[in-house]
C-alpha cells in the first residue's frame, strides 16, 4: 500500500504527495506569492500487474469543515494517453476511506472488469484516538 511514508512498492510510486493548503502558497523568481489551489497527487505504475488493483482515498487529515471534491482519473501512458476511469466524491471528515475503484488487470494491462466494492484497507490500530481508532 502506498502512503507518504512509503513511497515505493513494487512496480508503483507515489510521485506527488500533495499536503493540501498547507503547500499552496508559491514563491515566483521575482519574490511575488501565487496561492496554487489546485492539489494534485500523483502514483505511477510502471508495467502491468495481473490481478485485482483497489483505488482507495484517504482523507488523512482535515482542517475544516466544508466537504472536499476529490477528482480521481486512471490514465494510460503507453501507446498513447487514454483515460480509462474518472470519478468524482466528496469526503467529509478526517480519515475517512472511501473505495473509488476496484479493477483486475491482464499481463497485457486490459482491464477486464471495474466495480465499486467497498474494501478498507487501512487497519483499525493504525488510527488515531480521535478518529475511532485505538491507538
Amino acid at each position: 500500500m502506498l502512503h507518504f511514508r512509503q513511497k515505493e512498492v513494487g512496480l508503483a510510486h507515489l510521485d506527488r504527495d500533495d499536503l493540501g493548503k498547507l503547500n499552496d502558497m508559491i514563491t515566483l523568481d521575482d519574490g511575488r506569492r501565487v496561492e496554487y489551489t489546485h492539489n494534485q497527487e500523483l502514483t505511477t505504475i510502471r508495467g502491468f500487474v495481473t490481478g485485482e488493483w483497489v483505488l482507495n482515498v484517504h482523507m488523512y487529515n482535515k482542517r475544516d469543515s466544508n466537504p472536499t471534491l476529490v477528482e480521481v482519473r486512471i490514465d494510460k501512458l503507453n501507446p498513447k494517453v487514454q483515460t480509462l476511469f474518472y470519478r468524482k466524491i466528496v469526503m467529509k471528515k478526517r480519515w475517512e476511506e472511501v473505495t473509488v475503484t476496484r479493477f483486475v488487470m491482464t499481463s497485457q494491462g486490459e482491464i477486464i472488469s471495474w466495480d465499486d466494492l467497498p474494501k478498507k484497507l487501512l487497519k483499525l490500530a493504525s488510527l488515531p484516538r480521535d478518529a475511532g481508532g485505538v491507538g
